[in-house]
């Protein structure tokens, strides 16, 4: 019975943080303009050296995947950072790039604004560089909209992972290791928001509208966004929108949606 509780309990918990990280922003950022691609600035080596680090840790030692620079997979994603990279203003630099082999996970994440990390399974799932290209442009537009540097994204990633963390310290120290383990288990869930930022509802709409343009402007045909979002349930297995409603991402439908209305625009990237 003290089980079935705090696992209610925790469940509550995790749903109104969940809830509470959607609502922070509620209007465009600063940093977006609609009809503009921000103009990118080239990261300090430091951050990209202390970024590498956190990788290998997080991702490499934690969760024991395998990360390498090179190979088939690392030239795909890079040929295509690379290009995104330059259609920035980013001339001569090229945000780093590190793939993940996490089995049958599939994400991709821009890692404290310099470092893109790509998940093996999603290009398998993803073989057209014209749908990749919007799921690796979206991760670019968050650090050329200088999301990770929004103190609330700051804020809420914290409370998240401290909440997680006490909320497991005192399930094992009062009610036993049962109830130890299920509080882990939702720590592990939420705990990435110290390595990887949860950005707004807001913030993921605006990373998608300034992803496709930067996507059309690097040369890659921007109704390849339309195409991957068609396809997004069978990408990722899941059907993302019961789920829209406890997630900052938007859902597959609303996405697409927006997506369409933007599509005009940028075909006039695409196409000069």
């Amino acid at each position: 019975m003290m089980f079935e509780r705090l696992r209610n309990l925790a469940v509550t918990l995790l749903f109104l943080g969940i809830l509470s990280g959607c609502t922070t922003v509620s209007g465009p950022t600063k940093n977006f303009n609609p009809n503009v691609i921000p103009t990118a600035a080239i990261p300090q080596q430091a951050s990209v050296a202390e970024t590498r680090q956190v990788i290998i840790q997080e991702l490499g030692q934690k969760q024991g995947m395998a990360l390498s620079t090179s190979g088939p997979a690392y030239q795909r994603v890079n040929n295509l950072v690379r290009r995104l990279s330059q259609a920035a203003g980013l001339n001569g630099f090229s945000y780093p790039v590190v793939i993940a082999d996490a089995r049958d996970k599939v994400n991709a994440m821009a890692v404290n604004g310099n470092t893109i990390v790509v998940y093996k399974e999603l290009l398998k799932r993803v073989p057209k560089d014209s749908e990749l290209a919007a799921v690796v442009s979206h991760e670019v537009a968050h650090i050329l909209l200088k999301h990770h540097a929004d103190n609330t994204v700051k804020n809420r990633s914290v409370l998240v992972g401290v909440g997680a963390s006490v909320l497991g310290n005192l399930a094992t120290s009062r009610w036993g290791a049962d109830t130890g383990r299920l509080a882990r288990d939702i720590a592990g869930t939420l705990g990435q928001g110290y390595f990887v930022n949860s950005y707004s509802r807001g913030m993921e709409y605006e990373a998608d509208h300034t992803g496709m343009l930067l996507m059309a402007k690097a040369g890659y045909d921007p109704r390849g966004a339309i195409s991957f979002w068609r396809r997004a349930n069978q990408i990722f297995g899941t059907a993302g929108n019961s789920a829209e409603f406890l997630s900052t991402h938007p859902s597959e439908g609303h996405r697409l949606a927006r997506l369409e209305q933007i599509l005009p625009t940028a075909l006039q990237y695409y196409r000069h």
